[in-house]
């Protein structure tokens, strides 16, 4: 196929095709396409594209529907519970890992020390994870269920669906006791390998050598996950066998020592540099492993295949679990605080680069997230949400078996022994969620702007935190605690009053919207709401759209709170380690047995509530679509990016959908055909961040800037490769229409190094050729400006002599260049049937009357013949619109 096309076989007519591409909602093709009966025209069952049926005329719209890669299938819910490996995993790409500076030029090819360093932090984390999963799923199936209660006949009648293993010796009881833990590995490997891309044939590349986010093998499947497949059922493998070896065998020493050596190379394996070259090694390390496995398991269940049930047998498997799991604490505490200080020493770099570079310096809005350590805060709720996992499984395992308290079990009760680092873990989960319980209520005036809320909020909850300290002085003991959650609580509204009064809102401006609707007419007298109330309203929704600017300060107090509780913990397993001792043995000391007791309950309960909600959300998706959709909302935020640092995240969507969302703009804009198209890809929330993805795909491939590689291309190895002649037709043909978008305020500042804003810029300028638009509203939560910045003219993305319709032309509220606001409501006139202003937030931009005329603007810029749609015209004094006939120019 050639890309030269005979002008005398090509009509004067250039048709547009706009492609819309939906946000995290999943908005309906029949929805997008204002078609109830749309036919799908391209895609697969995951990935489909729609037109509506016998849709003429210009412009022509199709819609993508790409939500059946999150929300299709109900089992997709339950991928929920994989959220600390896909937080951990999300860390990677929030990275500063290269100068992103001096205007995207390419990375060096020897990364930095420091970037290494960080790389392979994030892989241990992800090991550590995999290691405490199974750990914690093999204490609760062999300790807790078969030797604390299946070994016990009290517990054991108890229990109608154990009493069938009376009958058995402890031989067959031992294979019982590993199969949970088998499963998790089997788990492993069948959701590491499922993927929505299609893969290249032959050898993949290496995201090292491919990790340039305009490049189209930076969204399939990299190298690496396979080898960290192969590394983690390694890792996996020799912890069950150690924990195996300790219930007992003739060879038991020798065993532990040779799984402990296969455990720390894995782990060494998995921290080196350039992982993805070492698939040789990781696959004899996981078939090492996995016979050392089956032959541990194979000896203590020879051992004691002919040996009476009883549980004193297995008196060394609570000490080896014990260490174990305090192994895993202390590492994960010390990854932690070993992450902050790298990636704190990597933002000093970024820093000083940006202020040496030639380039102008980013905009403040622009900015890196939290200083550049967003890696930690990710990490470190990943690593809570895990903590709370596996403490929430653990104590509800123990409550349903019998009684769970650090002392001797009452007459006729059944005592079950919970390691020390679980109840650690319990009585931090309490404590933290007594400081996030104080501080939320200020944590929300001051993320809303209310000074007044949060003082007010503050003072109450700090009188209650007293009270519930006098009460506890009297019964407990606990009153030190609550006072020093009082303290917390009243300085946190202290803070918050005085910081949501002086510092400004990244983006915010200080309009409000009174400019907006000059002269609105006062309703009728039977009309309840006045303009004022209106306003008031309307003035109450740009606070919450701004708010989102404040998301950031949420997360960070969280994680700073799930960050102290995990250094704490693990601090606290090195002590025991030291000093000896712990909770894990009865007590004879009734006050401490019952505050311990109480505080450890009252945290499990907390710590499992998280997971129990997201179960019910799993179960509940079975039966409605609209859970589900809703369920999917997490996962199309999170699982966008390719897996890098754990095989146990979702299969990420965001490959399929870029490489896709390209692919059909290359079909759509055709070749030696007698009409072609103009195709402006139109993304809404997620879907902007798809297009724009979509949009550097194919400008870098058609060498609109710097080459990806020195290499010579290769040639194409799928049918959704796109080629060069391809990508150098399609982008003089594209443009991009985003709305509702979150590439300023989330994703550049999250992921700097990946769509920072001189990835924006180049984008802009050289990519597309100012063929860009963004619309915004003050009243959306979720979207926000894009190709703007500030008030000022050169505070906004724009080419020279770039001709913008006026304001009046275009129906908007204010323009900003390649921004345009929208007014939210289009008007304040009211009547006995329409009452009250309807904000539309984060939805209906469709519906708007700028949005057809933004959109005939930058297809003419791309080449498109104009249609003849009629342009609103603000009328003078009311701020309703009236139509216009658009102008051919």
């Amino acid at each position: 196929m050639t890309d030269i096309v005979n002008p005398a076989t090509v009509t004067t007519t250039v048709e547009t095709t706009e492609l819309r591409v939906h946000g995290v909602h999943g908005t309906p093709p029949s929805v997008l396409l204002g078609d109830p009966f749309p036919q799908q025209v391209a895609g697969d069952s995951d990935a489909r594209f729609y037109r509506g049926r016998g849709v003429t005329g210009n412009p022509t719209r199709e819609a993508f529907w790409w939500s059946r890669m999150t929300s299709g299938s109900a089992l997709r819910a339950f991928w929920l519970l994989f959220l600390p490996f896909a937080l951990v995993n999300l860390a990677r790409y929030a990275l500063l890992t290269w100068d992103d500076a001096r205007d995207g030029e390419a990375p060096a090819d020897r990364r930095h020390p420091w970037d290494r360093l960080a790389g392979g932090l994030l892989r241990l984390t992800g090991a550590v994870l995999s290691l405490g999963l199974v750990t914690t799923t093999f204490g609760v199936s062999a300790d807790l269920i078969i030797r604390q209660c299946g070994f016990v006949i009290t517990c054991r009648t108890g229990h109608s669906w154990l009493n069938w293993m009376g009958a058995w010796e402890a031989g067959p009881v031992v294979l019982l006791a590993v199969v949970p833990a088998a499963l998790v590995l089997g788990l492993f490997e069948l959701i590491g390998r499922e993927t929505f891309v299609h893969s290249s044939p032959g050898a993949r590349p290496t995201w090292a050598d491919e990790r340039r986010f305009g490049n189209q093998e930076f969204w399939r499947e990299a190298a690496e996950i396979t080898v960290l497949r192969r590394l983690h059922l390694a890792a996996c493998a020799a912890i069950v066998g150690v924990l195996t070896t300790s219930i007992g065998t003739a060879y038991g020493s020798a065993m532990i020592i040779i799984g402990i050596v296969l455990l720390v190379a894995t782990l060494v394996l998995i921290a080196i540099r350039d992982v993805g070259r070492t698939r040789v090694v990781a696959a004899i390390a996981a078939g090492l492993a996995a016979v050392y496995a089956v032959v541990a398991v194979g000896l203590v269940a020879a051992a004691r295949w002919s040996a009476p049930l009883a549980s004193q047998q297995w008196e060394a498997l609570p000490g080896t679990l014990e260490r174990a799991t305090d192994l895993i604490g202390e590492s994960l505490a010390g990854l932690l605080l070993l992450l902050v200080l790298v990636v704190g020493v990597q933002s000093r770099r970024f820093r000083q680069a940006e202020n040496h570079a030639a380039a102008p310096n980013r905009p403040p809005a622009f900015r890196p997230m939290w200083g550049g350590l967003a890696p930690a805060v990710l990490v470190s709720l990943g690593i809570g949400v895990f903590c709370a996992y596996a403490t929430g499984i653990v104590f509800a395992v123990a409550d349903v078996l019998g009684t769970v308290r650090p002392a001797q079990a009452a007459k006729g009760e059944t005592l079950l022994l919970v390691g020390s680092s679980y109840w650690s873990a319990a009585i931090g989960a309490l404590v933290a969620a007594l400081v996030v319980t104080a501080v939320a209520a200020p944590l929300a005036a001051w993320v809303l702007g209310r000074r007044r809320t949060a003082v007010w909020w503050s003072v109450t909850s700090a009188a209650l935190a007293v009270g519930i300290a006098v009460i506890a002085l009297v019964d407990t003991g606990l009153g030190e605690l609550c006072l020093v959650v009082a303290g917390v609580s009243l300085i946190a509204g202290v803070v918050a009053w005085i910081r949501g009064g002086r510092r400004p809102l990244d983006g915010e401006t200080g309009r409000r919207p009174d400019p907006d609707y000059p002269n609105t007419p006062p309703p009728p007298s039977d009309v309840a709401v006045s303009t004022d109330e209106a306003l008031d309203r309307v003035w109450r929704a740009w606070l919450m759209g701004r708010a989102k600017y404040r998301y950031r300060d949420v997360a960070g107090f969280l994680a700073g709170v799930a960050g102290a509780t995990i250094v704490a913990g693990g601090a606290g397993a090195a002590a025991r380690r030291i000093l000896g001792g712990g909770p894990t043995q009865p007590t004879t000391d009734d006050q401490a047995s019952n505050t311990v007791a109480m505080a450890g309950a009252a945290g499990a309960a907390l710590a499992g509530a998280l997971l129990l909600a997201l179960l019910s959300l799993g179960i509940t998706s079975y039966r409605s679509q609209a859970v589900r959709t809703t369920v999917g909302v997490a996962w199309d935020l999170i699982s966008f990016w390719p897996r890098l640092v754990h095989p146990l995240c979702p299969p990420p969507y965001g490959g399929r959908a870029v490489i896709e969302t390209a692919r059909r703009a290359v079909d759509l804009v055709g070749a030696g055909r007698r009409t072609r198209s103009v195709v402006v890809l139109s993304g809404h929330s997620q879907g902007s961040v798809i297009c724009m993805a979509a949009a550097t795909l194919l400008a870098a491939r058609a060498e609109k800037w710097d080459p990806i590689s020195q290499r010579p291309p290769a040639p194409p190895g799928h049918q959704s490769d796109i080629t060069l002649p391809e990508a150098r037709r399609t982008i003089t043909q594209l443009a991009l229409l985003t709305y509702g978008s979150q590439l300023q305020w989330a994703f550049p500042r999250l992921f700097p190094c990946f769509i920072g804003f001189h990835h924006l810029r180049r984008l802009y300028e050289r990519g597309v050729e100012g063929r860009w638009r963004s619309l915004y509203r003050e009243t959306d939560p979720l979207g926000g400006r894009v190709l703007s910045w500030g008030d000022g003219p050169a505070d906004r993305l724009e080419r020279p002599g770039q001709p913008f319709l006026t304001e009046e032309q275009i129906g908007a509220a204010q323009r900003w260049g390649p921004d345009v606001r929208l007014k939210d409501p289009v008007s304040l006139t009211v009547s006995p049937d329409h009452v009250r202003p309807q904000v539309s937030g984060h939805s209906g931009y469709y519906d708007d009357p700028a949005f057809e005329n933004v959109l005939g603007e930058v297809a003419e810029e791309a080449g498109a013949t104009p249609w003849p749609t009629p342009r609103a015209v603000p009328s003078a004094g009311d701020g309703t619109a009236s139509a216009a006939p658009m102008p051919s120019g």
